[in-house]
């Protein structure tokens, strides 16, 4: 939401706002502006990181299959497809 422009909407509201305040600023990253931002107008923050999520170290596949013979009908009958 920064990189569309609102950072100078979120800093004029913020101007507006008692100086005395609690606020909370979640964030799924944490980029450059967004840390900028939290340091002006946090008070004494904290932050909380998670492990960072990593892709599974093996990948479990299964298959199942459920197939059907029957016998073809054709006139030689010798010859049975899978449906």
């Amino acid at each position: 939401m920064l990189d569309m422009g609102f950072y100078d909407d979120i800093m004029k509201i913020i101007s507006f706002m008692p100086s005395e305040r609690q606020n909370l600023l979640f964030s799924a990253t944490m980029p450059t502006k967004i840390r900028d931002l939290a340091r002006k107008i946090l008070h004494e923050p904290v932050e909380i990181n998670i492990a960072l999520s990593k892709p599974p170290a093996v990948l479990n596949r299964m298959h199942l299959s459920s197939t059907k013979r029957r016998r073809s009908r054709s006139s030689n009958g010798c010859s049975n497809h899978a449906t």
